[in-house]
């Protein structure tokens, strides 16, 4: 379920467990991904916006989920083995 900001997100689980279904909750936002190629985050949660903020400072330029350098500047500047262990962990 990608739940960005979901208005009813408790009656919706509800309902799918009601319908004998198991509700599977994403991150707020794939960008957790490209953040983890630069910096060790290790809480929880972080909301789509703390995200794009910290994107912005590492890019140095206001984020753009159509920008396509982004995968640049993680091949450049970032790490990716980093990046893929910090998902594991989670």
């Amino acid at each position: 379920m990608d739940v960005d900001d979901h208005p009813n997100l408790k009656s919706a689980i509800q309902q799918a467990k009601d319908n004998d279904l198991i509700p599977i909750i994403s991150n707020q936002a794939f960008e957790l991904w490209y953040l983890l190629h630069f910096i060790e985050y290790s809480s929880a949660y972080i909301h789509r916006n703390d995200i794009y903020k910290k994107l912005d400072a590492i890019m140095s330029k206001n984020y753009d989920k159509g920008d396509k350098s982004i995968f640049e500047l993680i091949n450049t500047k970032g790490d990716e083995k980093k990046g893929n262990y910090a998902c594991k962990k989670a």
